[in-house]
């Protein structure tokens, strides 16, 4: 059948468990020493931060009940709360204001800029947590008190829905990358998932990743959550596949977690009174702060450094990624996900762009990473061919680059639309409309070939070797192609891979994968 990318979406399974035992520890790549802001109220207790709009970090000072907002410089402007308001995290909304939770009164905040506060009350005893911004434009957030998952509009409405486990004490939450959200259960020790519809599910946890507290979407398009209990940082996939990876100091505490500039996760280590750094292949490094820092959240900052609140000395850390390591030579590693080499589409179908950039474990860490259209994005669906390249750089300078090809056609007729498993030896018609008649061959020089290749990853296994093809090209662009395939070719898949000679359509390309019976 046709490859062609669908969108994101969960698999149903058992969780699987893998443990990472093998990993480097050294000192922290592309980290200075922090920088240290005494907050202007005294035992403020900082919580959560969240980069602003206005180029602040913008501070939850829980005790102070107060959002503090300290720009890179340190000079600080704080606006205050209701008594024991509680402000616990927060987070830029879609609209630019920033939205944080009120823990001990139950209410959901929204501050602009210009310093304008409006309140959204809860039920009783709903003790909300984390906060998030949903893929729906509304506001995500955990109610610890009454075990409960909340959404609120920009409007202000409220919608909720009890957890499956009944006192699971959610805290933490974020979107994943299948469009649904993630948060983490810490009394159930679990880790669920509901859609925007409301429809939810759990993955119960191993004891090597127990007590799950604060969790994020990693680069990789993977959740990535701190387990206190087990002293692991987390790496979770959407069909609930885990990987754990130790924290070399023991009984560090891990509570928070957020996704650097860098490519890698940062984490903090409230009883270790250190902040750590894991790779996306799980490297760690661990920069110690000081006897009763007491590192509770951390966020990037809207200057591309990590922030993280010391809660123990009243005090917010910043820590500046943009010096990179001595003698970084290596390129980012460049993956396209989506486009797939070879994919076809049609005008107008939506796939979506999927790719990402990491640099090599102890290097500067990813400066850039573009594509054609953001991740996310829908491709470039006109018709012809079309190559798709991704472009990454480090702090130091170095370039890596991926490039997949990929042809749109304005239709696609015949029974590889519709067919899963085709028999041997006979002849498969393969329609293809692509608009006003191009000029020039019909085939690329020595195309069209045929390869064997894994039925699961479609991976060659084989040579590709000349096609048995006839084509016809009529005036108005409809291509038809017969392909005589092979008696032999039972129980095996094959492709056909075409590239055209005709203008417009050379660069790329279409790649139609059939399994035989």
């Amino acid at each position: 059948m046709v490859w062609r990318r669908l969108p994101r979406s969960l698999v149903a399974a058992a969780v699987f468990l893998t443990s990472a035992t093998l990993f480097a520890v050294s000192q922290p790549a592309a980290a200075a020493e922090p920088t240290w802001f005494d907050l202007s109220a005294t035992d403020s207790w900082p919580q959560g931060l969240a980069a602003g709009p206005d180029g602040m970090t913008w501070v939850a000072n829980r005790f102070a009940s107060e959002i503090e907002r300290i720009s890179p410089d340190g000079s600080q402007a704080p606006i205050a709360l209701g008594s024991g308001a509680d402000p616990y995290d927060i987070v830029q909304g879609p609209d630019g204001a920033m939205w944080f939770t009120e823990h001990d009164v139950g209410r959901i905040g929204r501050l602009t800029t210009g310093g304008e506060l409006s309140e959204f009350p809860l039920r009783a005893l709903s003790t909300p947590t984390g906060i998030t911004v949903g893929p729906d434009g509304a506001l995500w957030f955990a109610q610890r008190g009454v075990s409960a998952i909340g959404r609120v509009t920009l409007a202000g409405e409220i919608t909720e829905w009890p957890t499956i486990t009944p006192r699971a004490a959610p805290l933490s939450i974020t979107a994943g990358a299948d469009g649904a959200m993630w948060f983490t259960l810490t009394a159930a020790n679990a880790i669920g998932r509901i859609t925007v519809d409301g429809t939810m599910s759990e993955f119960p946890l191993p004891a090597s990743a127990e007590a799950p507290q604060s969790i994020t979407l990693g680069p990789d398009g993977a959740l990535w959550f701190a387990a206190r209990a087990a002293n692991t940082i987390v790496r979770m996939t959407a069909d609930g596949a885990l990987t754990t990876y130790p924290v070399p100091t023991a009984g560090a505490g891990v509570s928070g977690i957020t996704v650097g500039l860098d490519g890698a996760l940062w984490f903090t280590e409230s009883a270790a009174n250190a902040v750590g750094r894991i790779s996306t292949e799980g490297q760690i490094d661990e920069i110690p702060l000081g006897a009763g820092a007491v590192p509770t959240g951390i966020a990037t900052g809207p200057d591309g450094a990590i922030w993280f609140s010391a809660s123990g000395i009243n005090r917010v850390g910043r820590i500046d990624l943009s010096e990179p390591p001595p003698g970084d030579e290596t390129a980012p590693f460049v993956t396209i996900v989506s486009p797939r080499e070879g994919s076809i589409l049609t005008v107008g179908e939506g796939m979506i762009a999927d790719y990402f950039c990491a640099d090599e474990p102890g290097g500067s860490g990813v400066s850039t990473c573009h594509g054609p259209v953001a991740d996310g994005a829908i491709v470039p669906n006109g018709l012809g061919s079309h190559t798709f390249t991704v472009t990454g750089t480090d702090g130091a300078g170095n370039v890596g680059t991926a490039t997949n090809g990929y042809v749109v056609f304005k239709d696609i007729r015949g029974p590889i639309t519709s067919q899963a498993v085709f028999a041997t030896g006979r002849v498969i018609p393969i329609i293809l409309e692509l608009g006003p008649r191009p000029q020039g061959p019909i085939f690329a020089n020595r195309y069209p070939v045929v390869r064997a290749v894994d039925c699961a990853t479609h991976e060659p296994t084989g040579s590709d070797v000349a096609a048995d093809v006839k084509s016809d090209l009529s005036n108005d662009g409809r291509l038809l192609i017969h392909w005589r395939v092979g008696s032999g070719w039972g129980g095996t898949c094959r492709s056909l891979v075409v590239r055209l000679g005709l203008s417009g359509w050379s660069d790329a390309d279409a790649v139609f994968t059939l399994r035989f019976a």
